[in-house]
């Protein structure tokens, strides 16, 4: 389960449906935000996309309470809106 200002590894929040979402604002799929019970498939096939796109180095994940998600990268730091 994700709580706000926590921080966890991308592998950690599969389920959640954030590296869907990732992999979709990044345009590296074409697909929408499935239902509960079919996040984890979507987030299995997303992993791999964004480990090809920036690389091996820890990708962690702070949900906010604001709504927002930011993803540190090895490269910066992505901010998804809600």
């Amino acid at each position: 389960m994700l709580k706000a200002n926590k921080t966890m590894a991308l592998e950690d929040t599969l389920g959640t449906g954030i590296a869907t979402l990732l992999a979709k604002n990044l345009r590296l799929m074409d697909i929408e935000l499935p239902e509960e019970p079919y996040r984890l498939d979507s987030d299995s096939t997303a992993l791999p996309k964004l480990r090809a796109t920036f690389g091996e180095g820890k990708i962690s994940v702070t949900p906010k309470r604001d709504g927002t998600v930011r993803i540190k990268v090895p490269a910066g730091m992505i901010i998804l809106t809600p």
